[in-house]
């Protein structure tokens, strides 16, 4: 649709115009307090586990989070409730959020961040670096449902950066997913790549908004020389140290491997889609890296801050698994589906599950292999060279091993994420059950 490609490119470029007039205060002299992260997302999944890793880590930090909520109790409450959920509470854990953690009541989607003038200036005035993990990640949605969530918050972020004198660090979190699957021959991104011809070949709103996002924050950057590391994201797992350590809500990697596992059979027809094998990324590997990276910016003494301030892929090193290596792991025998066996297997269950949340969350995949374009892409490498020398070696981050026990484990967590009913009658979301062709049915029988 060329007109939305105009639109994205336009919202792409419109970054910069809100720090023309924007008003500054002074930050120059030393604060004598411990550093204070700003940190947005802290209920959701990258941001629950960032934040038990910043209050973890040696830089004795303390955080202000942004979390939607009609007042600090609440919200504290809320981020209380995430962490429990993900596992990650405990005496220690609720002891620090009590004395070091700060909840201010927000909306990363509104001007100022729905702060009042006062909340604003004060977390301006004393936070020492904005980590900003917030964003609505809902596939089946338009570009226009996520623009305000996930633009507009990239937008308040970089005003809140430039706010002060000296300007705020920000580790800004992008995704992979700004380039498309490659189509032909298996595709290498570099960490220096610009997605910004990407564009014309995103097909869902998510990675639009997402690609828009990741653009207003480069063009910031070059253009006012802001400190921002921006961290490209892989597909997030569950964490390989942790047993009890499940699947996000909402992951799509989590309702691909539900779906092999229901259908008994992984995809194994050399060259013919995406799904032949799978990038992960564990959820404790992204969270110490981005409590590592804060370390690094605030340390003004480190020789690794300089080289701190530009793009990297946050995602595992090395070659995708092969599916039919996590196949391998199914306590029965599995069968060895082409793609159109699995297709067509993906639409009988559409077609056929009980309930019309399962159905259209199996028809939310159907549309997906279409609006990703799926079908017949290799699975993109992402180069990680520029991570690891300039951040991770000589640091105590580990670099993720999936053995044998944490594939099979991030199979049995596996779940289909299930589509609301709000989802599924709302038209813009192109959950089309009623659409899916007669066509199917040979690998589930």
């Amino acid at each position: 649709d060329p007109e939305l490609w105009e639109m994205l490119i336009k919202d792409a470029d419109s970054g910069c115009l809100l720090l023309e007039e924007q008003p500054k205060i002074d930050r120059s002299v030393e604060n004598k307090h411990e550093p204070s992260i700003f940190l947005t997302g802290a209920t959701g999944h990258i941001g629950a586990h960032t934040l038990v890793s910043l209050l973890e880590s040696e830089g004795n930090f303390s955080v202000i989070a942004l979390v939607r909520a009609t007042n600090p109790l609440e919200g504290e409450g809320l981020v209380m409730k995430t962490l429990t959920s993900y596992g990650l509470m405990n005496e220690s854990i609720e002891a620090a959020i009590k004395s070091r953690c700060t909840v201010v009541c927000g909306d990363i989607s509104r001007t100022h961040l729905d702060l009042t003038d006062e909340e604003y200036w004060n977390v301006a005035k004393n936070c020492s670096c904005i980590v900003h993990c917030a964003a609505m990640v809902k596939h089946q949605q338009p570009y226009f449902a996520l623009k305000n969530a996930n633009v507009g918050g990239a937008k308040e972020v970089i005003r809140l950066s430039a706010s002060s004198t000296p300007p705020i660090p920000l580790m800004f979190l992008s995704t992979i997913a700004v380039f498309r699957s490659w189509n032909g021959d298996v595709k290498r991104f570099y960490e220096d790549d610009d997605a910004t011809a990407e564009v014309k070949h995103l097909k869902s709103g998510y990675t639009q908004s997402k690609w828009v996002a990741e653009q207003l924050v480069r063009n910031a950057q070059k253009a006012t020389g802001l400190p921002i590391s921006i961290f490209r994201v892989g597909v997030v797992s569950p964490s390989t140290s942790r047993q009890n350590s499940a699947w996000p809500k909402g992951n799509l990697m989590s309702s691909w491997l539900a779906a092999f596992r229901t259908m008994g059979g992984f995809l194994f027809e050399d060259g013919h889609g995406a799904l032949e094998s799978f990038q992960m990324t564990p959820i404790d590997f992204v969270a110490s890296t981005l409590a590592l990276a804060t370390e690094v910016a605030l340390d003004l003494t480190n020789k690794k801050r300089e080289s701190l301030w530009g793009t990297f892929h946050l995602c595992s090193p090395g070659h995708p698994i092969p599916s039919f290596v996590v196949g391998s792991l199914l306590p029965q025998p599995y069968k060895r589906l082409s793609f159109d066996e699995f297709y067509n297997a993906l639409i009988h269950l559409a077609k056929t599950s009980p309930s019309k949340e399962v159905a259209a969350s199996y028809g939310m995949l159907v549309n997906l292999i279409e609006s990703y374009e799926i079908r017949g892409a290799k699975t993109a490498m992402f180069d990680t060279r520029r991570l690891n020398t300039a951040l991770l070696q000589g640091s105590k981050v580990t670099i993720p091993f999936f053995s044998e026990d944490v594939l099979e484990r991030y199979m049995a967590s596996a779940k289909i994420d299930m589509v609301t009913m709000e989802d599924y009658e709302n038209k813009e979301a192109n959950i089309a059950i009623d659409g899916i062709p007669d066509n199917s049915i040979s690998a589930v029988e």
